[in-house]
């Protein structure tokens, strides 16, 4: 009898084991599962954020979304220099390539496709203010140009 309650309980060990390897096995698939989810999620906003600004449609405000964004107490001044500096980098990458003087619209569809996070409220607004203050780039007739390129 106590030999039979022995193999009882090692089977039952076996199973036990079975499980637990098939529950990590799960949650693996499903952290991969979410992170491809979220990518596709961000590729889809992205896409949306570019049509909308070619559109010339106001951006809606983050709160419709999902995702949880921070109260504007939160957000801090350096954050806001990153976003700058990045759009500062990424219009100088699209003037360059593209060889002339691109509109704001233009250096904000590039700087969307770059996957550039910017300000919803009105993100042409924000890079025009960026061009606009910095001594990088000039306003010509044409749009906006690299101020050490004639």
């Amino acid at each position: 009898m106590v030999e039979t309650e022995n193999a009882e309980d090692a089977r039952l060990m076996l199973v036990l084991d079975d499980l637990r390897k098939q529950r990590a096995a799960l949650e693996e698939t499903m952290t991969a599962k979410v992170a491809e989810w979220r990518q596709e999620i961000a590729n889809v906003s992205a896409a949306i954020r570019a049509i909308e600004v070619l559109m010339g449609i106001r951006l809606r405000e983050e709160s419709e979304s999902n995702s949880p964004t921070k109260p504007k107490a939160e957000r801090s001044y350096k954050k806001k220099e990153n976003i700058s500096k990045t759009l500062r980098e990424v219009s100088r990458r699209a003037m360059l390539q593209a060889g002339h003087p691109l509109s704001r619209k233009d250096i904000l569809a590039f700087a969307l496709r770059e996957g550039v996070e910017l300000p919803p409220s009105d993100p042409a607004q924000f890079l025009g203010r960026v061009l606009w203050r910095s001594r990088e780039f000039v306003r010509t007739p044409a749009g906006y140009w690299l101020a050490d390129h004639p």
